[in-house]
């Protein structure tokens, strides 16, 4: 089945609309990559998704490539002597001050 110009406006759509509400859910940070939607060997099909080892959120959008959204928050407004982490095994964005214990966080952004 070919992609007409107004079905491709559609899917382009859909795929924009998919990813402000995955931002407003993550308040994460993306990437768009112009090529064939394929992670560690398997090709993925149209508005298919998959997460990555570096945890990131994907998307396929056809034959316009795909895009990947980190799992991670970038917190904002804490106190100075906090510092930020990120937990690769379970994709969490912590802010600790020097004893490890959590600081208090006001504001995720993108």
């Amino acid at each position: 089945m070919a992609i007409t110009r107004t079905s491709g406006r559609v899917v382009a759509l859909f795929a924009f609309l998919s990813l402000a509400i995955f931002v407003m859910e993550t308040d994460a940070q993306c990437m768009y990559y112009d090529e064939v939607c394929k992670y560690k060997g398997k090709t993925y099909p149209m508005f298919d998704t998959w997460h990555t080892d570096d945890c990131e959120w994907c998307m396929c959008e056809g034959e316009y490539g795909y895009m990947c959204c980190s799992k991670f928050s970038i917190p904002i407004d804490y106190d100075n002597g906090c510092e930020v982490t990120r937990d690769y095994s379970t994709c969490q964005t912590k802010v600790v001050d020097e004893d490890g214990k959590d600081c208090e966080v006001l504001v995720g952004v993108l």
